[in-house]
């Protein structure tokens, strides 16, 4: 029995989207359930979080000023837009931890994001110049669209942590 080679383009059509739906899944994970996971595993100290779906005037929105303090003006204008989805932990000054979680809308987005991640690090490092602590234990991962910015106390476990929630 010979099979044309026009049946065997149908089918190959046919199951192309298939086999494309296991990538999918992967990139719709939200930021807030992986930013939890990851902080209910490393029992972080209380803070404030801050989530894109949150609404305006509730505790967990991020306002203009506030993301602005954070990242500065440049990046809230230029890289903000390149942001899906993120959710974002701050603990309280007394033990300083911060966890990002960034979904971009696009892969290429994922370098900008990480930059201004590192930014942030190294502001934060600037302020805990006198102290040992978290800044120098920062680290920044990028997995497909998301980028995931660590810095807390054993951010290798929190990285270990982070990656596992993202496959």
């Amino acid at each position: 029995m010979k099979i044309s080679v026009a049946k065997c383009i149908f089918c190959l059509v046919l199951l192309l989207p298939l086999c494309l739906l296991p990538s999918c899944s992967a990139s719709d994970k939200r930021a807030e359930d992986i930013l939890y996971r990851i902080c209910e595993s490393l029992s972080l100290p209380a803070g404030q979080t801050y989530l894109s779906e949150a609404e305006e005037g509730s505790d967990s929105y991020l306002s203009e000023n506030t993301a602005q303090s954070l990242y500065g003006e440049s990046h809230t204008k230029r890289t903000f837009p390149l942001i899906e989805d993120y959710a974002i932990y701050i603990s309280s000054f007394a033990e300083p931890c911060e966890v990002a979680v960034i979904k971009c809308y696009s892969r290429s987005d994922t370098d900008a994001v990480a930059e201004m991640c590192l930014e942030r690090a190294d502001e934060i490092s600037v302020i805990l110049k006198n102290t040992d602590y978290a800044a120098r234990r920062a680290k920044i991962l990028t997995r497909g669209n998301y980028v995931v910015m660590l810095l807390c106390e054993d951010s290798d476990k929190a990285a270990d942590i982070a990656r596992r929630a993202l496959k």
